[in-house]
């Protein structure tokens, strides 16, 4: 459900920014309402429920993933003459982010507590929050 829900926020995603067109509001929110998924799913006992809100939970993260893509070719300093490069980068960091941190970070911390796993998740969620509010505006919008 979660792979799901990222394949759907991943179309519908550039579709909400192009009518937001603010990346620090855009990024944050989806942050924070992926954190709300995650508790959410954290408490839920119906397993229908639980199966939505993975699924929201993955629409919430796959909405921001081609807004990084894209910020490369947006930016006013790289352009398209160095896009490709700076998106192997993003696309590297985020691959290590979505593998490398819950398979051989959090996982092995948590270990047979999945309250601990979801809390831990959560905090990811806080730190892709604080790492938005950090981003320059980019696109149209650019200040």
């Amino acid at each position: 459900m979660l792979t799901l829900g990222n394949c759907i926020g991943s179309i519908t995603g550039p579709i909400v920014f192009s009518k937001i067109k603010n990346v620090k509001v855009f990024v944050s929110g989806a942050a924070v309402l992926s954190f709300a998924g995650i508790i959410m799913c954290w408490r839920f006992p119906s397993i229908f429920v639980l199966h939505i809100l993975v699924l929201y939970t993955g629409i919430m993260l796959g909405a921001s993933m081609p807004i990084f893509l894209s910020a490369p070719v947006l930016l006013e300093g790289l352009g398209t003459k160095y896009a490709g490069s700076a998106a192997g980068v993003i696309s590297t960091l985020q691959l290590l982010g979505a593998v490398l941190i819950p398979t051989y970070i959090l996982t092995p911390i948590a270990g047979d507590n999945y309250s601990l796993l979801f809390m831990l998740a959560s905090i990811c969620m806080v730190i892709m929050f604080l790492c938005g509010l950090l981003l320059p505006q980019f696109g149209n919008n650019q200040k």
